[in-house]
C-alpha cells in the first residue's frame, strides 16, 4: 500500500491547488454592481441579473499555471 503513497500526496496537492484557485479572493460590490475576484485570475461581475466572466490573458495555458503554483506555495 505504500507504493502508492507519493501518488495520493500528488494527486492531494492538486486538488488543494485546484480548490485555492476557485476560492474568493475578494468580493466588491459597487453601484449596484458585484465583482468576485478568484485566486485563479478570473472575475465574475453581475449587475442586474446579468454574469460577465473575465479571464486573464494566458488563462488556462501552461505558463500560467505556473504563475499561479508559485504564488500558492507562497502561503
Amino acid at each position: 500500500m505504500t507504493q502508492y503513497t507519493e501518488l495520493i500526496q500528488t494527486i492531494k496537492k492538486q486538488r488543494d491547488f485546484e480548490e485555492w484557485g476557485a476560492t474568493a479572493k475578494y468580493i466588491h460590490a459597487h453601484d449596484g454592481a458585484v465583482e468576485t475576484a478568484y485566486n485563479d485570475g478570473r472575475i465574475l461581475r453581475e449587475k442586474d441579473g446579468k454574469k460577465e466572466w473575465i479571464f486573464p490573458e494566458n488563462y488556462k495555458k501552461e505558463e500560467w499555471r505556473e504563475q499561479l503554483l508559485t504564488r500558492w506555495r507562497r502561503q
